[in-house]
């Protein structure tokens, strides 16, 4: 369980040291959010995935159901946990909502089998996600507004920001599942409801070939990076301001791909996604980066 912790603080340490355009890295800052706080983060976010691994691993031995494991309350303790941290902002909720079933699954297999196979986890962790009861949804819900992310998109009825849409949860029994199925235009949780599409079929595959190719770390994630912006319009942009600015913002990425993801490139698309303070920050390719780097790591990945 500790070594499923450890290479979950390892993908965020990994995910923000990249030079990843629009994003805080070790390279560039944002006003108030800085690469010191994402870093305060990453090492808050040990305690949570250990308790979601051993909370997983207990469900594998039949003590409790994966409707007990508490993924809603793991999320929020997270998130709690880097705002104590650090004064920098939302910096982690995204990654809370992705890495935790993961390391619940994880934990789960491990304790099974006493190794993992990423198909296997992946199953795992939707079952473990589709098991989520409307305490789930509750406890995402303060930690949205504990992040003041602004909260997720969800139709009109579940408004995050709305008390009386927890007794609407309670009332009509709204599983995390069934919150992240019909959240709006984000495309973590649409991660959520499709089992990982992403962060398995291009995260994990793309960035297990580059890595293999070339050994260089730094280089597999951020090729990762363009491969996933280049497929999927970042949905944080496109909240902040609109679909066919993400979609530029794709096409862009695609070309720099194309080229060869050459420096020169990358560093005039990240002076242009800073141009706007962070409007067009990619946040949601960065989390769901950094989850297909924690499904490298936990598939046998060595730095």
């Amino acid at each position: 369980m500790h070594d499923i912790a450890a290479n979950a603080v390892l993908a965020c340490l990994l995910e923000v040291s990249s030079h990843k355009p629009g994003n805080v890295n070790r390279y560039r800052d944002f006003k108030d959010t800085k690469f010191e706080h994402f870093l305060a983060t990453s090492a808050s976010f040990y305690k949570p995935a250990y308790e979601a691994a051993f909370r997983g691993s207990l469900s594998s031995r039949g003590k409790i159901d994966y409707s007990q494991i508490g993924i809603g309350y793991l999320i929020r303790e997270a998130v709690e946990r880097a705002d104590k941290f650090h004064g920098g902002g939302n910096t982690n909720l995204g990654i809370s909502i992705l890495l935790i079933p993961l390391c619940a699954a994880a934990g789960s297999i491990m304790s099974r089998d006493n190794k993992i196979e990423i198909e296997r986890l992946k199953d795992e962790a939707g079952k473990m996600i589709i098991e989520t009861t409307y305490k789930d949804t509750y406890e995402l819900f303060r930690a949205i507004n504990i992040a003041n992310a602004g909260g997720l998109r969800v139709v009109e009825e579940y408004d995050v920001r709305d008390k009386n849409s927890i007794n609407d949860i309670i009332r009509n029994n709204i599983s995390f599942y069934d919150i992240m199925g019909i959240t709006e235009r984000d495309t973590v949780a649409a991660e959520i409801s499709n089992n990982y599409k992403i962060t398995f079929e291009t995260g994990y595959n793309g960035l297990m070939e580059e890595y293999t190719s070339t050994k260089d770390i730094n280089l597999a994630i951020l090729k990762t990076f363009f491969m996933i912006l280049s497929e999927y319009p970042d949905s944080l942009i496109v909240k902040k301001t609109s679909r066919k600015v993400g979609e530029e913002i794709s096409n862009m990425a695609k070309g720099i791909l194309k080229m060869g993801l050459k420096k020169e490139a990358i560093d005039e698309l990240d002076d242009y996604l800073r141009s706007r303070g962070n409007l067009y920050n990619p946040g949601t390719t960065a989390d769901i980066t950094a989850a297909s780097i924690f499904v490298c790591l936990l598939g046998g990945l060595k730095l």
